[in-house]
C-alpha cells in the first residue's frame, strides 16, 4: 500500500486528482510537461495506486457506456472478397453496443500518414481498431501517442500493436490432423509468403515444421507469392503430395482447372473459408466477427485505462479455429495415382 494517496499527491502539485490520475496513465490530453512532473513526483513519493480502488473503478467503467470516439482503419485493396466488410460490420456493431462514436476510414484513400493523422485529430478520434493490412499503407507513420490502438486480423504492419487474430498455428495442426485421419502420408503445405511478412506466415510455417519434426514426411513448404498459380503448380508437380493444405481456397480451383481431381488424385484442405461453399472444400474456419468484436472490447479497456501509444510489451489474443468437413478430403486418394498438371507456358 502506498503511503500517499492520489488526492494528496494532487494537492502537493496543485492539480486536480483527475489530472494526476490521467497523467499517471499517460493520457495524451495531459500536456507532456505535466505528465513528466506528475510521474517524477509520484516516483519520489513512492506512490502506488490502491488495487482495491482500481478494481472498483474498473467495475464502474464496465457498467457504463462510454462516449469515446474511435475509428476503424480498413485497407480494402488486396483483401479476399468480403473479408474486410465482415470485420468492419462486426466491429461497428460492438462499438455501438459499448456506446462509442464510431466511424470507418478506408486507408487506401490516403497517400501518407500525415493526411490520415490530420483527419483523425480534427475529428477527435482517441481509439483505433486497425483492420488487416495486406500491403504497407498510410497507417505506418501515425502519431501513435495520440491513440489507444488494437490490431484486428492479420498483423503484417509495423509498429508492434496489440493484436487480436485467428490462431493460424492451430489451424494448420487441425488441418494436418484431419489429413492424416483421411489416410494422407505425404502432406504438402502451400503457405505462400505475404509482403510485408505477417505474424501468420511465421506461425503457419512453425506448425508445419513441428509436424515434420514429429515424424511426418518432409515436403518442402511452398512459399511463393499467394496469387502465383504457375509457381504453385510447378511446386505441386515436383513434390507430388498426397494432400495439400493451402493458405487460401483459390488453390483448389487452380488444381481443378489443371485437371486434378479432388480427393481422388489428391486430398485438399483450405486454411481460409471459401466464398462459395457449394464446392465442398474442407477447411478451417476462424470467426472473423468474433475477432472484430474482441478487438473493440480490448480497445475499450485501453481507453478506460488511458493506455495510449505503443505498448512496451505487445499482447496477442488468438481465437481457435473450427473444422468444417468437405468432399475435397472425405474420400481416400489412390496410393500412386498418375496425374499431370497443365502447367502454364
Amino acid at each position: 500500500m502506498s503511503s500517499i494517496t492520489c488526492g494528496e499527491l494532487a494537492r502537493r502539485l496543485n492539480l486536480a486528482p483527475s489530472t494526476v490520475s490521467m497523467a499517471l496513465r499517460g493520457h495524451p490530453r495531459i500536456a507532456a510537461a505535466t505528465r513528466s512532473r506528475v510521474t517524477a513526483a509520484a516516483k519520489a513519493a513512492d506512490y502506488r495506486p490502491d488495487p482495491a480502488l482500481s478494481a472498483l473503478a474498473e467495475r464502474r467503467w464496465r457498467g457504463q457506456k462510454a462516449d469515446f470516439k474511435i475509428a476503424l482503419l480498413a485497407q480494402r485493396g488486396g483483401a479476399p472478397e468480403g473479408t474486410v466488410e465482415r470485420l468492419v460490420a462486426a466491429a461497428e456493431r460492438r462499438a455501438h453496443e459499448l456506446g462509442f462514436i464510431c466511424e470507418t476510414c478506408p486507408t487506401d484513400e490516403f497517400r501518407h500518414a500525415g493526411a490520415l493523422d490530420a483527419l483523425l485529430y480534427r475529428r477527435g478520434v482517441e481509439g483505433l481498431v486497425i483492420g488487416p493490412c495486406f500491403r504497407p499503407g498510410a497507417t505506418l507513420g501515425l502519431a501513435w501517442d495520440r491513440y489507444a490502438s488494437v490490431g484486428c486480423g492479420r498483423g503484417g504492419f509495423p509498429p508492434r500493436l496489440d493484436l487480436v487474430a485467428g490462431d493460424v498455428f492451430e489451424a494448420v495442426r487441425l488441418a494436418w490432423e484431419h489429413c492424416e485421419r483421411a489416410g494422407a502420408r505425404r502432406i504438402g503445405a502451400a503457405l505462400f509468403s505475404l509482403h510485408p511478412e505477417a505474424i501468420d506466415d511465421r506461425l503457419r510455417r512453425a506448425a508445419v515444421l513441428e509436424r515434420q519434426a514429429a515424424g511426418a514426411a518432409v515436403v518442402p513448404i511452398h512459399t511463393g507469392p499467394p496469387l502465383d498459380r504457375g509457381a504453385f503448380l510447378r511446386w505441386f508437380e515436383a513434390e507430388r503430395p498426397d494432400a495439400v493444405i493451402a493458405m487460401h481456397a483459390g488453390v483448389f480451383f487452380w488444381l481443378h482447372e489443371a485437371g486434378v481431381k479432388m480427393p481422388h488424385d489428391v486430398r485438399f484442405v483450405s486454411l481460409g473459408e471459401p466464398t462459395d461453399l457449394s464446392w465442398g472444400i474442407a477447411h478451417t474456419r476462424i470467426d472473423r466477427t468474433a475477432i472484430a468484436a474482441l478487438a473493440v472490447d480490448h480497445l475499450a479497456l485501453k481507453l478506460r485505462r488511458g493506455e495510449h501509444g505503443l505498448p512496451a510489451q505487445r499482447q496477442l489474443w488468438l481465437l481457435e479455429p473450427e473444422w468444417v468437413p468437405g468432399a475435397s478430403l472425405s474420400a481416400p486418394a489412390p496410393a500412386a495415382a498418375p496425374f499431370s498438371t497443365s502447367l502454364p507456358t
